[in-house]
């Protein structure tokens, strides 16, 4: 839990002192195997940093308009030998 932090360098018995009064005061159950990272945590400590809503969204838009070409493409050419 304490790693890639300044806590991570004290001793395993403050570790679990820390993890034992965090227990106490949120009432929630933290042991040595707890993590508490979230996803932006980890993004930022793979450096991970230049991704914003608006480039998600026109990644998102792009990826909508290849697959609708695709879809059309295929429709295309799947009816091409259809009888009339």
């Amino acid at each position: 839990m304490f790693d890639g932090t300044p806590m991570g360098k004290l001793p395993e018995a403050t570790k679990v002192n820390v993890l034992n009064a965090m227990s106490k005061s949120m009432r929630v159950d933290f042991n040595s195997s707890s993590c508490i990272t979230t996803g932006p945590d980890i993004m930022r400590m793979r450096a991970v940093t230049d991704i914003g809503k608006w480039s998600c969204l026109w990644v998102t838009v792009a990826w909508g308009f290849l697959f609708r070409a695709l879809f059309y493409v295929t429709l295309v050419l799947g009816s091409r030998n259809k009888r009339r």
